[in-house]
Order: structure tokens, then sequence, then C-alpha cells
């Protein structure tokens, strides 16, 4: 849910609250696989370095993927 709810954030540009949903979605990322911890950080680096494009990249691959359900 809040991972998803942090994609739609940065969808309309709202960053703040991007990362307030995307920080819960990082606590409940405790037992999820290598691979979706790799994009998950991937996607918060790309936030904030302002790549919110490629933010969006990495993680709609764990949404669509269904790496991890947060």
């Amino acid at each position: 849910m809040h991972l998803e709810e942090g994609i739609k954030a940065l969808k309309s540009g709202d960053n703040e609250a991007a990362k307030t949903h995307l920080d819960a979605a990082k606590q409940a990322m405790t037992n999820a696989p290598g691979e979706a911890v790799k994009h998950f950080e991937e996607g918060m680096k790309a936030l904030e370095n302002g790549d919110s494009k490629g933010a969006i990249m990495h993680l709609d691959y764990l949404v669509h993927a269904r790496s991890i359900k947060v």
C-alpha cells in the first residue's frame, strides 16, 4: 500500500508525500527478496538525486513484479 501511494505521490509531483510513504514502505521490507531491496534502494537514490522518473521506474518494477507487498 505505501509503495503504491509513494509512486502516486511521485507521479503527481509531491516528493515530500512520496518520501513519507516510501519510508513507511521501507519499514515493511524486512523480509523482502534481495532484488526487491536493490530496486527500492535504487529508486530512493534516484529520488534523493531529483530523478523522479528514475525513481518511478525502479519502484514500478517492484509493483509489477509483485516482489513485495508493502
